[in-house]
């Protein structure tokens, strides 16, 4: 399983949206759909 994957799964067990989650995050839905089809790398220090 893969890291989008993961982060898919989790969200849909606490019944999150896309829309909700990228709201917390302070990005735009199609940015935190990127997340979870692998489609953007993002690394953090």
């Amino acid at each position: 399983m893969n890291v989008g994957s993961k982060i898919k799964q989790l969200r849909e067990l606490r019944n999150y949206t896309q829309s909700y989650v990228a709201t917390q995050l302070n990005i735009s839905v199609s940015g935190y759909g990127k997340i979870e089809r692998n489609e953007n790398s993002y690394y953090t220090d």
